[in-house]
């Protein structure tokens, strides 16, 4: 699925789990979105005060309680960049000083390994088995792409801005990947 114009993968179709994941970001959204989860992670912490004395300690006890809660650096990071772009927002339309969100600029972002911070699970590429189920419901402008990532492990993108009207396969090369024939020959026996 896609939320906030990114791609989202939830798990196996119709898996409780998965499903699970969806009803919540579901309730986010009717929530108003990632940016007011963000927020309401700062007014938990910090409802009492003024917008105007939010600084980067605030911040980063904010970033400290959302590692505690077991979210990952991924989210973690783009929590604390919501954050700061309200407050962005607010100096834009001249509700704080321009030095309150400019402050919170100080705060770095996580860094990959940081100890004490769980890391995203990696996405692991598709099996061909799950591809095919999903093939059958493609266009078969999509599936000749597909086909070509699995056979040639060349990542492809399609691109509409090549041509007006009309669409391009933009890929590297198979030498610029290191792809050997017997690899690609090895793949074709597989799926054929």
């Amino acid at each position: 699925m896609y939320f906030a114009r990114k791609p989202l993968y939830l798990g196996p179709y119709g898996n409780p789990d998965s499903l699970r994941l969806y009803s919540q970001l579901v309730e986010r959204w009717q929530a108003g979105g990632l940016a007011a989860v963000a927020s309401q992670r700062v007014l938990r912490l910090y409802a009492d005060i003024l917008a105007d004395k939010f600084g980067p300690i605030a911040l980063q006890a904010v970033r400290s309680a959302m590692i505690a809660d077991d979210l990952c650096r991924n989210v973690v990071n783009a929590s604390v960049h919501r954050i700061r772009r309200i407050f962005r927002w607010a100096d834009r339309n001249e509700l704080l000083p321009e030095t309150v969100w400019r402050a919170l600029l100080s705060v770095p972002a996580l860094a990959a390994g940081e100890e004490g911070v769980r890391e995203s699970e990696p996405i692991r590429p598709a099996s061909w088995r799950q591809l095919r189920a999903v093939l059958r419901h493609a266009p078969q402008q999509v599936r000749v792409i597909v086909k070509l990532q699995f056979l040639t492990g060349i990542p492809c993108r399609i691109s509409p801005n090549v041509m007006p009207g009309r669409w391009a396969i933009c890929a590297s090369t198979l030498s610029e990947r290191e792809c050997v024939g017997d690899l690609f020959a090895d793949r074709v026996d597989r799926i054929l």
